[in-house]
């Protein structure tokens, strides 16, 4: 799975987390979380890192990288090379059954589509 599918999925996780579930499903939620969560944890630490290396601080201290310049084409070079590094993560996917206990959208699936054991 790409790093960027992770990302995207974490607010999925998140909300299936707030449901109450059986502990079996809890457990399993609880152990994804923690798992996804570093790779999360490590993407937005060097996405952090690039932007600060090909960025300029405002005022405040936010960092934004110009558009027009050169240093903006290899930020999103290294940022899109980092979205799509592969992470191998050993962890229980969901079956259909387990995620029929939640209402979800077609979007919500869609992002944990890779979690998703049919």
């Amino acid at each position: 799975m790409k790093l960027i599918e992770i990302v995207n999925g974490m607010d999925v996780i998140v909300k299936l987390m707030e449901k109450e579930v059986d502990f079996q499903l809890a457990y399993k939620l609880s152990k994804l979380f923690n798992k996804l969560g570093k790779e999360t944890d490590f993407f937005n630490e060097k996405r952090k890192s690039i932007i600060e290396k090909y960025g300029t601080a405002d005022k405040d201290g936010s960092y934004f990288i110009d558009q027009k310049s050169e240093d903006y084409k290899v930020a999103l070079k290294e940022l899109q090379e980092l979205e799509n590094v592969e992470s191998e993560l050993d962890i229980d996917l969901f079956s259909i059954e387990d995620l029929k206990t939640f209402k979800l959208t077609a979007l919500d699936v869609m992002k944990i589509n890779f979690l998703i054991q049919e």
